[in-house]
């Protein structure tokens, strides 16, 4: 895990991912076919337990079909 420095700001990166994921009415599965990223990396990105790629961050907006800045909100 990153530094604790940011630990709150991935948890919350985490979060909202999730909130996007179900809202949208997807599975962690639905999401990894999207995007080409692994459901057990998604999960661990969900949970706040792995930083994240700037790459990643770009497939996720892309398989949500959102805009990234929402990825932050």
């Amino acid at each position: 895990m990153e530094s604790k420095r940011y630990n709150k700001e991935i948890v919350q990166f985490g979060e909202n991912v999730r909130r996007l994921r179900t809202a949208k009415g997807l599975t962690q599965s639905d999401l990894e076919a999207a995007t080409g990223i692994d459901r057990g990396d998604i999960s661990r990105i969900e949970n706040g337990r792995m930083d994240i790629q700037f790459s990643s961050i770009i497939k996720l907006a892309e398989g949500l079909e959102i805009n990234t800045q929402e990825l932050f909100c």
